[in-house]
C-alpha cells in the first residue's frame, strides 16, 4: 500500500526595512536562468553533465506584486511572485508561485515543500510531484526551497534566487543509480518598480 504525505509551507527568514505601506507595489523582474545550463557536475547522476550545454543570453521576465495585509507596518506583507518551473540538471525539477507571507519590510523570503511516498516512489513532472511507482519496503522523499533574497528593493530591485532540491531513498528499490541527485543553484535578478495611482488597473502576474 502505498502512502504520501505532502508538505508546503512558505515563511520568511530575514527581516530589514525597505518596503513602503499602502498601495499594491508592482515589479518588472528579470531573472538571469544562465545558470541552469550550468549546473555543477555534482547535480547530475555519476557527476557526469550533459556533453554539450546549451547556454542564451535571454532573460525570463516576471511580475511580482507586494501588499500590506491588515495592521498596517505591525502586519504581514505578501509577495505574489506568480509561477515558475526550473530544471535543475538530474534533480527533481523545483516549481515555485503563488503568494509568499513575510513579515513587515522583510527583504528575504522563503517558500518550501516536501513530499514523502512510502512503499513507492517519487516522480516530477514539470515542477510537479506524486508518488507512483509501487515500490513495497522503500520510502522516497524530495524536499525543496527557494529563497528569494532582495539586496535593494526601493524603484530598483536587485538580488538572489536561491533553488535547491534534495532526493532520499531508503529501501530495497533504491539501487545504485539514485532517482534523481540532489542540486542547489543561485540565480540573480533585476527589477524596476511601476509606478500606478489608486485607480490603476495592473496585469495578473505572468507565468516565467
Amino acid at each position: 500500500m502505498r502512502h504520501m504525505s505532502v508538505v508546503v509551507g512558505a515563511f520568511v527568514a530575514l527581516v530589514v526595512s525597505g518596503c513602503g505601506f499602502g498601495q499594491p507595489r508592482i515589479y518588472k523582474i528579470a531573472i538571469d536562468t544562465t545558470a541552469l545550463s550550468s549546473a555543477p557536475a555534482s547535480c547530475y547522476r555519476g557527476n557526469n553533465p550533459p556533453a554539450v550545454a546549451v547556454t542564451t543570453n535571454q532573460l525570463n521576465e516576471s511580475q511580482w506584486v507586494f501588499w500590506d495585509g491588515e495592521g498596517g507596518q505591525t502586519g504581514a506583507t505578501y509577495l505574489d511572485i506568480g509561477t515558475a518551473a526550473f530544471p535543475l540538471g538530474n534533480a527533481a525539477p523545483l516549481a515555485i508561485g503563488g503568494i509568499i507571507r513575510g513579515e513587515p519590510n522583510a527583504k528575504e523570503y522563503t517558500t518550501s515543500r516536501s513530499i514523502a511516498c512510502q512503499n513507492s516512489l517519487v516522480a516530477a513532472s514539470s515542477g510537479s510531484l506524486s508518488c507512483q511507482t509501487q515500490a513495497d519496503g522503500t520510502v522516497t522523499q524530495v524536499t525543496q526551497n527557494a529563497v528569494i533574497k532582495f539586496d535593494t528593493l526601493g524603484a530598483t530591485a536587485t538580488g538572489t534566487i536561491t533553488l535547491t532540491s534534495n532526493f532520499v531513498c531508503n529501501g530495497q528499490a533504491c539501487g545504485n543509480t539514485p532517482l534523481y541527485t540532489n542540486c542547489s543553484l543561485t540565480l540573480n535578478f533585476v527589477g524596476r518598480k511601476i509606478e500606478v495611482n489608486q485607480t490603476s488597473n495592473y496585469a495578473p502576474v505572468g507565468q516565467i
